[in-house]
């Protein structure tokens, strides 16, 4: 018996009994996993100054693995430049990962699988995530090395806000609560590749530990009787601003529209005279503004998410303002209600910083959205949760699948809202269950 371990010895008995070694023949080498790198040869060139690395890699289809060489003039940075060679080579084999994959890599693959699904502003949003796990240092971890306690760390520090500033000195707030719950879905998705792929057998990323108690936020609406106030101060502010009472006004039209609808701002300002029916005093809500990277502010179809899209029945006072402007606009066939001066969509910025001016200081926390909870609490008070719900497009998972799937009507919310724009016109003060601050569980939508 040979005693070099993995060599074995061919015999040969001779009529005595002694057996006489004839040919070594070697243990085949193992083949490598798909992506696995192999052992790493260093070659050293005195005269060149240089360092040569070598090393297999893997394939998934079975062929004989690929042999990867980089040369650089330190041993450390030609094996950086090697692994950064396997991890290329992973990539454009598709599904070859392995434990030593970075997680840039594996975001990477799960971007290129996902995001033709997405709209532009949901990439720009995502980009924006994956670029604070960046910052973070996360992407350069290997993805073999990843526990639940590394990835609970890093939610827990982007979910702490802090305050940077840009380099005008305007302060910018950079992570937060919902920055963390979106890392760590970004993370889960891309970790589902990777097991996917067997680079590893089970995900890191585990739900949400559930720590604190959950404290129901106090959203504040506005009584009739402050909305009146609201309007009457937008009132003045473009009775001063554009010269006169005679000038048009679009800032209290927008903000009769959106008493009159519950819209998003966005809805608004997206809003196109083909949505609008004014035989039949109806609203068809299609589309949202939004902004992205590059590719400045535009209207995007089919409204914030799936489900939005909804048609509303008007008031008549609000189909009164829409009817006017569209008069004073010619009577118009297509282009935005609300448009700018160069007749496009009124971007989102602008109209918050209008917004702003015309609220003034006694109304400095009072945000179009403000507005559309108002509505929301009205029709909850003279209708029902449901109707409010159909009415404002929500997307809780319990109204989708009970109303939406059957596409609900808005029937009987026209009635509500015209006796509750009514009690706005009057300046009605509320009563005592009106009040200014109603309770209402959820996330806002």
């Amino acid at each position: 018996m040979c005693a070099v371990p993995g060599v074995t010895i061919a015999k040969t008995s001779r009529p005595d009994g002694y057996v006489i070694p004839q040919e070594r023949t070697p243990m085949p080498r193992p083949r490598l996993k798909p992506g696995e790198l192999g052992k790493i040869s260093y070659k050293h060139d005195k005269v060149k100054k240089e360092w040569t690395a070598l090393a297999r890699l893997g394939r998934p289809d079975g062929r004989p693995a690929r042999v990867i060489e980089r040369t650089a003039a330190t041993k450390a940075d030609v094996y950086r430049a090697l692994l950064l060679a396997a991890e290329d080579q992973r990539a454009d084999q598709g599904g070859s990962m392995s434990a030593t994959t970075t997680v840039r890599t594996l975001v990477h693959a799960w971007w290129t699988d996902s995001s033709p699904r997405w709209r532009p502003s949901t990439a720009q949003n995502y980009d924006y995530h994956v670029r604070l796990l960046d910052a973070a240092g996360v992407l350069d971890w290997p993805i073999g090395n990843v526990t639940p306690r590394m990835v609970d760390r890093v939610v827990s520090a982007i979910s702490e806000p802090t305050t940077k500033h840009w380099p005008n000195g305007t302060p910018r707030t950079v992570g937060g609560p919902s920055a963390g719950r979106r890392v760590r879905f970004i993370l889960r998705e891309a970790f589902d590749v990777a097991v996917r792929d067997r680079a590893v057998e089970t995900t890191p990323v585990m739900p949400e530990p559930r720590t604190k108690t959950t404290v129901t936020k106090e959203v504040t609406d506005l009584p009739p009787a402050e909305l009146r106030r609201l309007r009457d101060r937008f009132l003045r502010w473009e009775r001063e601003t554009l010269g006169g009472g005679k000038r048009y006004t679009p800032m209290v039209d927008a903000l009769d529209v959106l008493l009159g609808t519950g819209l998003r701002a966005g809805e608004l300002l997206a809003l196109r005279w083909q949505d609008v029916d004014l035989d039949a005093g109806t609203l068809e809500v299609n589309g949202t503004m939004v902004s992205v990277t590059g590719r400045g502010s535009y209207r995007q179809e089919g409204g914030k998410a799936a489900g939005s899209a909804r048609v509303l029945e008007l008031p008549r006072s609000t189909l009164d303002v829409l009817r006017r402007r569209h008069d004073f606009a010619g009577r118009p066939e297509t282009g935005p209600v609300f448009p700018s001066r160069a007749g496009t969509h009124i971007q989102r910025d602008n109209f918050q910083k209008a917004w702003r001016r015309a609220r003034g200081e006694d109304f400095a926390d009072v945000t179009p959205h403000t507005v559309r909870r108002s509505v929301a609490g009205a029709l909850r008070d003279a209708v029902s949760v449901e109707q409010a719900s159909a009415q404002l497009g929500h997307l809780d998972s319990a109204v989708t699948e009970k109303y939406y799937l059957t596409r609900a009507t808005t029937q009987g919310n026209a009635e509500a809202l015209a006796k509750w724009l009514q009690r706005v016109e009057d300046g009605d003060p509320g009563d005592a269950t009106g009040g200014t601050e109603r309770s209402r569980p959820g996330r806002r939508k």
